[in-house]
């Protein structure tokens, strides 16, 4: 049995079997064209509505997340492509 929720433009699936109970998430966030306030707000209310709906442990994000890539690890992160955001 699964349920869906969609939310703006991204979507929240339960997955719940005899030996499987999931929640997955897909969005994709605001990326820096739109104001430091909505980025903000959008991460804000995405962040309620997982605490609202999420009951336990079991998340899988899958995110266009138009985030700063993170620490360097010379792999991924800060790899040709991967230098700069205006989401830090």
């Amino acid at each position: 049995m699964w349920s869906h929720i969609e939310i703006r433009s991204d979507s929240l699936v339960h997955c719940l079997a005899e030996q499987l109970d999931i929640w997955i998430f897909c969005g994709h966030a605001l990326h820096g064209g739109h104001a430091a306030q909505d980025r903000h707000s959008w991460w804000q209310e995405t962040q309620n509505i997982l605490a609202k709906f999420v009951n336990n442990p079991e998340l899988i994000l899958m995110m266009d997340a138009n985030a700063a890539p993170g620490e360097q690890d010379d792999f991924t992160v800060f790899s040709e492509g991967f230098r700069t955001s205006v989401n830090s």
